[in-house]
């Protein structure tokens, strides 16, 4: 990790309010990404991955959530600044990838002209050179006959075109930060690798930093330094991406590793994670994971562990790693 921060969250929680109930999707969550990194933000729906990121875009509606905690990009709180100045870093200098294309885009409006909509705001473009600059950006985002395509509708277009549009869009102003929240949900293993290659290629070439969202280890491993495991609403696991995956301290992880396939494991059965994700509305006491958890001992129940460092860089919230290695091998 760099030195200095490109993007650094301190303690952010985030809940969801209506007059009958309270909801904490996210819960103290920190991080940091340096210039040129990469973070990758790993766990089950519902673990407040993507809330993270909306809270990072300012995107969540202010009337019905309490943001709590610190965004800082380039020293800036983003929490703390105007409306009308956060657009410059929205969609600017922070582009975000979202996991629904279709609902993402405009129905209404071409996907060239959404491209060209975002060239004009941030870059200032006219309206042939944001055109211009609008095609190209097709084309290096692997749009086939990117000038016939420039007035295509976003339903006329298959799952994968449409998320190389919205990749289009989220580089169209030369972001320093890229949040991609899988990208790759609801393509074919086929489409789901060319945009792995696109985004690694754009990395490459362009030396943005990138905040990857996914449940999957496997796609989170090609992108990632380092991995941020999360399950409901918090951070159990951190560190530098392969030895989180040689090395995983917290059973959560192990068991998102143990689920999946390998060539090792030819006719084996996978070892799936037993049970659920808990409500937020009622998480159970102790460590959220306890119920699910074959190594769990009595002050998992009782007691909520910290996230406390486990080696050089490595972090993990569970108290069998800091037992004694007999003790904490035992089930």
């Amino acid at each position: 990790m760099s030195v200095e921060p490109l993007l650094e969250v301190r303690g952010l929680s985030v809940e969801f309010r209506s007059r009958s109930r309270r909801l904490p999707a996210v819960r103290d969550v920190s991080f940091r990404i340096g210039a040129g990194d990469s973070l990758g933000v790993l766990g089950e729906s519902g673990s407040g991955k993507s809330v993270t990121a909306l809270a990072i875009m300012g995107l969540l509606d202010r009337k019905r959530t309490v943001v709590r905690g610190e965004i800082l990009f380039e020293g800036i709180d983003l929490r703390r600044i105007r409306e009308a100045k956060a657009g410059s870093f929205r969609g600017g200098q922070i582009g975000m990838v979202f996991q629904d294309a279709l609902a993402a885009l405009n129905p209404v409006q071409t996907v060239g002209a959404s491209i060209a909509e975002v060239l004009a705001y941030h870059a200032k473009a006219g309206r042939r050179s944001a055109r211009h600059r609008a095609i190209d950006l097709m084309e290096r985002v692997g749009i086939p006959a990117p000038a016939a395509r420039y007035g295509s509708y976003p339903h006329e277009m298959s799952g994968g075109m449409r998320q190389r549009i919205m990749i289009a869009m989220a580089l169209a102003a030369g972001p320093k930060l890229l949040i991609a929240d899988e990208p790759t949900t609801s393509l074919d293993v086929t489409v789901q690798a060319q945009i792995m290659d696109l985004l690694k290629g754009l990395r490459a070439e362009t030396g943005m930093s990138m905040l990857f969202i996914t449940h999957d280890l496997g796609l989170s491993m090609e992108v990632a330094d380092r991995l941020a495991v999360m399950y409901a609403g918090r951070i159990v696991e951190a560190g530098p991406a392969r030895e989180v995956y040689t090395h995983p301290t917290h059973p959560y992880t192990r068991g998102l590793v143990d689920s999946m396939p390998r060539r090792t494991k030819k006719g084996q059965r996978l070892k799936p994670i037993p049970g659920a994700p808990p409500s937020l509305v009622a998480l159970p006491a102790g460590c959220p994971f306890h119920p699910r958890c074959a190594r769990a001992i009595e002050r998992c129940t009782q007691e909520r562990p910290k996230l406390r460092e486990v080696a050089v860089g490595h972090e993990s919230a569970c108290h069998l790693v800091l037992l004694p290695t007999k003790e904490a091998s035992a089930p």
